[in-house]
Formats: C-alpha cells, structure tokens, sequence
C-alpha cells in the first residue's frame, strides 16, 4: 500500500492493472535508492501481517528503514522503528505470492546488523513473543500447540501459546468411513447455540457444497467466502465504473478527490447499476474506505481496490460463513467445523500444517473436527478431547449442487475472438444478477454463455470438465445467473473486455 502511494500511483487504460503491480514494488525500491522520489520522514513504521512477506517486499522494507535513518541527523527526525508483527505458523501465502518465513527471519539478522553499525554494538533491536492467546478456550489452544508442534520449520521451535481464558471450551474429532460425509454436518449446525459459526475448508467446490446443504434449511442464516486468487475489487464491473467517473472528471493536476466529486460519482453508480445484484456490495466498500481515509485521493483508492480480492467480502453479514481457510484469515468465530474430505495433496508438508493451524485457531469456544483421512489429525487424540468414530459407510447425496465460476473459470479471451459477440455486450448493459442459460458449444469445447440466446462468453476447458463431471453424476443445470461481471484486460487486443462469471445451480435427478 505504501509503495503505490509513495509512486502515485494510477490505472490506466493501456496496461493490465495486474502486471502493472506486480512490477510496482521493485520499481519503487530502485526509485528510492536512485533518489528519484520524495520519501516523508516516518519515525515509525508498522508492517502486519509480515510472514506473508515476499522478497520484493522485505527490499523495499529494508531500503525505506535505510533512507529513514539517513535522516536521523536531520531536526525533525527522531529513532527509527520498524515494527514487524506476524506470526511464521500461519504463513499460508507461499503458493500465492512467493511468501516465506525466511523473510521473518532476515529482519532479525538483517536489521540486527544495522543496529550493530548504528550503535557501535549497542544493539536496539527487541524481539517480543506473543505469548498470551486471548481469542480462545483453554483446550482449543492446547489443540492449536499440539497441531503447529509438527511444523518442521518455525522460528521458535519450541512455541507454546498460553490461553488467557481458564475456560475449557471444547474440542471434537469426528472420523468418518467415507469422504462423502458433508451431508453430515448439517445437523450440527441446526443444533448450535453459538452466535457465530465458521465451517472451514481448503477449496471452493467443497465450500459450494457446503453452502447447498445448509442452504435446504431455510431457517439458517448463512453465506460464503469463496478464494478468487487474481480477480481484484478493481475489476468488478461497478467498482471500475465508479473508478473511470473519478478519473475522467478529475483535473490531471488534481491529486486529491473533493467531496463532491465523490459523491457524483456515487450517485452515478447508483443511477447506472440499480438493477445490478453487486450494487450493495460496492457501495459498502466505497463506504468502507471514504470512513478510513481523512484525505481522498485516487493512488489510495487504487491502492484500496487492488489489495481487496472480489469474493471475500459480503453485503450483510450473516451468522454462518462457509469459507475457503484463506478467506477465515484473520478472522474468529464461537463455534468452527474445520473439513477435511481427502488426503491434501501436500499433507504431510509444513504448508498443510500452516494451512489447518490457521483453520483451527479460527475457534473461539467450540472446535469441531470433521475428517476422512486418519493421519492428518492423529497427533490430536492423546489430548484431552473427544475422539468420535461415525459408522455410516453411506450418506445421502447432495441434493443441489452450487457452482460459482473464478476468473480462470472463464474463457477470458473469448469476446476478443468474436466480433458478434462483442457488438452486442457493448449495446447491452448485462449486469450481475442477469438471468443467462448455459449451453454446449457445437465442438463440445465448452459450454457458451447465453443472454437473450446470444453468447457472450464461454466456460474454460477446466470448469467445462467439472461442469460435465457433474451432470454426468445426475445433476441438471437448473438456473444460471451472473454473479459478477469482471473487466480484464486482453493484452493481444489491448482492450478491456467484460468476463461474465455465472453461478450455476444444478438439482439431482431432473433433466
């Protein structure tokens, strides 16, 4: 975030937001050692979360605290003190950004060093451990320790969190004989008496499913939180309406956004998109950063939309979330079912372990463990909890199944290829929450999305097959409607197109 705003940073029309970011951080960096940007003078700087940091990051940390105190001779400024709070058991980022506890560990030596010139030896550097968990009960902290003691690589190998509360909670691990237990679950819900509830599982297709069966109970209150890894707040199709009207009735010498310019904008979301299903949902989060930013300016909204990945936010919060573990993050409930259906791919690795310690901190009260595997939780039943064998070797299959389509779900180019197609997307306002129907291409490629029986977009190769995995097992398409209307940049064409990424409900046995 501070890198963008440091380089002033802006979308424009020519280059893919993406690319153009993930480039930002090492071209601010050189800018700072080339002294090609004005840096303010900060005496502290706070960086959270920093086990997810990656090489690019930790840089441009180091470089900041070397410019910074540089100017320690100067009147106005003072020690200088980078604070580092992160904690290496839940750095789950590796797969996505090249994260990794070595960093963590860089800033202990590193900045040890700079101490050590700064201070003739006299080193200043602190190292505080945590150590009160003041989240949750006794035994799921227990839990938590005995879980994170097998990862291989820790700073502390010898980390033991302690709970703040004398309270016991409690803590249940379920084996099942099959992994086809998620029909299971829905009595536990049903039962609780918690405020909040959590279910926790690694990929979006179990969410989805999960999401379907407590969805037959209308009584409960529940919703999702889906990993949408590369599909930014800056893409959705509000958001970046919203974006272009600042830009384009912003003076190019005006750094800041009046108040009333943000609240054209506003109004003209609100005339432009009434019909769209996302409207609630944007407006929340222009909500969200107008209370958290004194000064508007157009770098830290960009900033703002692209730190924020489409789908880890909702409208209205709801009692139960069903969610991928990497949207739990930094999150907490009363009440959490952690899922585990098949051996992870990785199970025996230190990512998996991380993985599933983040899952299993989430709980505050009452932590319930649902698993097929035998081996992955084995290390939890010499502790104080209750160990519980299901007999059932079948259970009913899923009445209704929900599919959500990502950003690689999507044939992304297709509009590029298709001249028709593109005609009528940009004579018609297709909008989130448009009713589309989903049909088979004539080559069996993939299904084409159709609005008013015109296509304007087609399934990728990998969502055709689960598509096609799923009808083959008696599920029938029953309705499709857009769930988000994303804009990607096609660099062949240098043209953003509209990607129209459908929620499909499918129902067993019709069709």
């Amino acid at each position: 975030g501070y890198a963008t705003e440091l380089a002033g940073t802006g979308f424009d029309n020519n280059q893919k937001a993406e690319d153009k970011f993930a480039e930002l951080i090492p071209q601010v960096t050189q800018k700072l050692k080339n002294n090609e940007l004005f840096l303010p003078f900060k005496n502290a700087v706070i960086l959270d979360e920093f086990q997810d940091i990656n090489e690019d990051a930790f840089e441009f940390v180091y470089e900041l605290y070397r410019q910074f105190s540089e100017m320690k001779g100067q009147e106005r400024a003072r020690d200088v003190r980078m604070i580092a709070v992160g904690d290496d058991d839940q750095c789950i980022m590796e797969m996505t950004n090249g994260a990794s506890i070595n960093y963590m560990k860089r800033f202990v030596e590193q900045f040890k060093k700079e101490d050590d010139k700064a201070a003739e030896g006299n080193v200043k550097r602190k190292w505080y451990k945590l150590g009160l968990n003041f989240r949750s009960k006794s035994k799921i902290v227990q839990c938590n320790n005995q879980f994170a003691s097998e990862i291989r690589e820790r700073i502390d190998e010898y980390k033991v969190i302690r709970p703040y509360s004398n309270q016991p909670g409690e803590v249940f691990l379920h084996y099942y004989q099959t992994p086809d237990f998620l029909t299971a679950l829905l009595p536990f819900i049903q039962k609780s008496d918690q405020k909040t509830i959590a279910l926790l599982s690694h990929e979006n297709e179990q969410v989805l499913d999960i999401y379907s069966i407590l969805k037959e109970d209308p009584t409960l209150d529940v919703s999702y939180l889906l990993k949408n890894e590369g599909f930014h707040l800056y893409m959705m199709d509000e958001i970046s309406a919203f974006s272009h009207f600042l830009e384009t009735n912003l003076d190019e010498n005006d750094k800041i956004i009046s108040q009333t310019l943000f609240d054209n904008a506003k109004a003209y979301l609100i005339g432009e998109y009434a019909d769209s299903s996302k409207l609630n949902i944007a407006l929340k989060h222009i909500h969200d950063f107008e209370e958290n930013h004194d000064l508007l300016t157009l770098s830290f909204w960009n900033n703002y939309t692209w730190e924020t990945f489409a789908g880890s936010f909702s409208d209205t919060p709801s009692k139960i979330i069903v969610s991928t573990i990497h949207r739990s993050k930094g999150k907490e409930f009363d009440e959490v079912h952690v899922i585990l259906q098949h051996e992870h791919h990785q199970n025996h690795s230190d990512y998996f372990k991380r993985l599933y310690y983040v899952a299993l901190s989430r709980a505050k009260t009452l932590l319930h463990i649902h698993s097929y595997p035998r081996q992955s939780f084995k290390t939890l039943e010499s502790l104080d909890i209750s160990v519980k064998e299901n007999p059932e070797k079948h259970f009913p299959p899923l009445k209704k199944r929900l599919l959500i389509m990502q950003l690689d779900d999507a044939y992304l180019s297709y509009l590029s290829r298709s001249t028709h197609s593109q005609h009528y997307v940009s004579n018609h306002k297709i909008m989130a929450g448009a009713a589309v129907q989903l049909q088979m291409d004539n080559n069996g490629n993939g299904y084409n999305i159709l609005h008013n029986n015109t296509v304007i977009g087609r399934t990728s190769k990998k969502f055709t097959k689960l598509l096609k995995q799923s009808i083959s097992r008696g599920y029938a398409i029953n309705d499709s409607e857009i769930e988000y209307v994303a804009k990607w940049f096609c660099k062949e064409t240098e043209k953003f197109n509209d990607i129209f990424l459908c929620r499909i409900s499918l129902v067993k046995g019709q069709g």
